[in-house]
């Protein structure tokens, strides 16, 4: 029983060791981002919106113009 848990352990560890150290897969540069909603009932789209940044893979989650 301890053997099969231990065997369990190590390929979990093994797993997340190299999911953690996969990183971002993307490429620098601008990126252009549209967010469009719906809503079921609303007689009519609400417009989409567009926001463009230079995104870097140390700095990959866009940022508004509220910085908080």
């Amino acid at each position: 029983m301890y053997r099969i848990a231990a065997i369990f352990i190590i390929i979990i560890s093994a797993v997340s060791v190299s999911y953690v150290s996969a990183g971002v897969d993307m490429k620098d540069g601008k990126w252009e981002i549209t967010t469009q909603m719906e809503m079921p009932g609303m007689p009519m789209a609400m417009p989409a919106f567009t926001h463009t940044q230079c995104m870097t893979s140390e700095q990959n989650v866009p940022q508004g113009k509220d910085r908080n």
